[in-house]
This record gives structure tokens, C-alpha cells and sequence, in this order.
């Protein structure tokens, strides 16, 4: 069994500009490495954006749980609140905004799990 507090992991910001704190890593965590996924926890100040990247790989899915934002992936925007849950096929150029004026909090799951060299800046 694997049991971690996603509230009490340590923050970064990360490369595409949110505050992140990795929850599930099946590389870096003492857990089953046939786990398909990795898990991350992120957060954007009201006003914030992130920077605009692709996974070259790996599909990922976002569940907001608080706040409000605007997601563009490709040519498409949408609006997004707590309860919306976006998934980002691979190679989809993506970022996030945060419309609102409080923090936007957002579950990523990515699979297969985040790999840093196959996330890309743009």
C-alpha cells in the first residue's frame, strides 16, 4: 500500500510556470512500477497562466477541484470550474488560465507517467 497527504506534499514551480507538488510517481515513489499513471497536484494565483507546452507522449487528464479558468488545447478554449475534468491527447499543444480570483486547483494525471523529456515548451 502506498498512503500520502496531497496537501502535504512540497510545491515547486515547474517548468510550464504552475505550482505542482508530484502526489503518485511510479519511478520516484516506493510503489508497483506497473502503475500506467503519474499523479500531480497543481495550483495557479488568480491572474496566472501556464506556459504553453505538449506532452509528446502521454495523454493527460485535469480535474479542477477549485477556482475558475480557461483551458485552450490546440485552436479550442473552453471554460473551466470545480467539477470539470479535461483530457489532452498527446502532442495537443495546452495550457491553463486562471479567470477567477481565487487559486485555481487542478488534479493532472498523465499516462504514461510524466516523463521530462517528453514534455516540451513551446
Amino acid at each position: 500500500m502506498f498512503h500520502t497527504n496531497f496537501k502535504k506534499r512540497e510545491k515547486d514551480v515547474v517548468k510550464d510556470k504552475t505550482m505542482l507538488a508530484e502526489i503518485i510517481h511510479p519511478i520516484h515513489h516506493n510503489i508497483d512500477t506497473n502503475i500506467p499513471y503519474s499523479l500531480a497536484f497543481a495550483q495557479l494565483k488568480p491572474e496566472e497562466k501556464s506556459r504553453p507546452h505538449t506532452l509528446t507522449e502521454s495523454t493527460e487528464t485535469y480535474i479542477i477541484i477549485r477556482g475558475k479558468g480557461e483551458i485552450t488545447v490546440d485552436d479550442e478554449k473552453e471554460p473551466v470550474q470545480a467539477g470539470s475534468v479535461i483530457v489532452v491527447p498527446p502532442n495537443s499543444v495546452q495550457y491553463l488560465m486562471n479567470i477567477g480570483n481565487e487559486l485555481l486547483e487542478f488534479f493532472c494525471i498523465v499516462s504514461p507517467p510524466w516523463q521530462k523529456n517528453k514534455d516540451r515548451l513551446l
